[in-house]
């Protein structure tokens, strides 16, 4: 069509047109996508086909960032994104060891709501397949019998976690990006290192939302392939490496050998993730992990972050020789 278009003004306007064939285009493409942008959609709608395929081929390859309405699920009409979520081997193994994708399962579905709270999608074990409930994250249904329990029952649901949502612009550790690029999420009233934005690599035009500890993906997870060895983990100066488990209550001081990726990490893990734009590691944001660790309730963004970092450090520092 696009070889019709040069030969011509009459055939210009002919291999223009949705009966010359860019409606079925649209179709078959967009058909193996999880995502198409808005403007594509309403072109299309508007029997404007040929210039729909173009403005949704640039949209995917130009625009790294997620807008609300692309992110956000709507649990009225069962409309939106539902992520799968898992978390990295960095986030260490008091959050692994808990995590059905590391048991070689699928991810946890997770969805983002509009009023900027986060929630875990469950099937109810008694309609499954028909009965979806929005449940606080890490509800582990399939594994926790008393979460089965209280899902079966008509009594209030047991609050395990609180998640909320916000955009940022200027994280600490990273730079300056349009808004949907940074995902700042506060888990029991705590913010964790900042999610960054991007396209997944499996061309299906969705996205991946990571941090140095965990990933969101708005397609199918590959599964861990649990029966793959370990391969060789190259020699490193071992260091002290200091992580807060999952309640913030205590220290883990592990003596043992610091990575800072999954690169470094399991055979396994790599072959399961098939990307390789996982890319966001501890190296990254470094910062803002350790602020965590430290026990930060709120992490520095915008252009003074680095000088907040730096009063916050000398404060804790100067806390912990008194």
């Amino acid at each position: 069509l696009c070889a019709l278009r040069t030969v011509s003004k009459r055939f210009l306007n002919l291999a223009s047109t949705d009966e010359a064939g860019w409606d079925q285009h649209c179709r078959t493409l967009w058909s193996r996508k999880s995502l198409v942008c808005a403007e594509a959609l309403a072109l299309r709608q508007s029997r404007r086909a040929m210039t729909a395929f173009r403005v949704a081929l640039e949209d995917a390859r130009n625009r790294m960032e997620i807008r609300a309405e692309e992110l956000c699920y709507n649990p009225e009409t069962k409309e939106g994104l539902v992520w799968e979520f898992r978390f990295k081997e960095t986030a260490g193994t008091d959050w692994t060891s808990f995590d059905p994708w590391f048991r070689g399962n699928a991810g946890r579905r997770m969805v983002f709501l509009r009023d900027g709270t986060i929630k875990q999608l469950v099937e109810n074990p008694k309609e499954a397949g028909k009965h979806i409930e929005l449940c606080s994250p890490f509800f582990d249904v399939a594994n926790d019998p008393a979460a089965r329990l209280l899902l079966q029952s008509d009594r209030e649901r047991m609050s395990r976690l609180t998640m909320s949502w916000r955009f940022v612009a200027q994280p600490m550790d990273l730079p300056k990006r349009p808004n949907g690029a940074y995902i700042r999420l506060t888990v029991d009233g705590r913010e964790v290192p900042t999610y960054v934005v991007h396209r997944s690599s499996n061309g299906d035009w969705g996205f991946v939302i990571e941090s140095c500890w965990g990933l969101f993906s708005s397609s199918e997870l590959p599964r861990l392939n649990s029966a793959a060895p370990l391969r060789n983990i190259p020699r490193r100066r071992p260091r002290m490496r200091l992580r807060r488990t999952q309640d913030g209550g205590r220290w883990l001081n592990v003596d043992g050998i610091e990575t800072d990726s999954e690169d470094e990490g399991s055979t396994r893990v790599m072959k399961a993730q098939n990307e390789t734009t996982y890319s966001v590691s501890t190296r990254r944001q470094w910062r803002e992990a350790l602020l965590y660790n430290y026990g930060a309730v709120s992490l520095p963004e915008g252009e003074d972050a680095t000088a907040e970092f730096d009063r916050v450090w000398n404060q804790s520092v100067r806390s912990r020789h008194r």
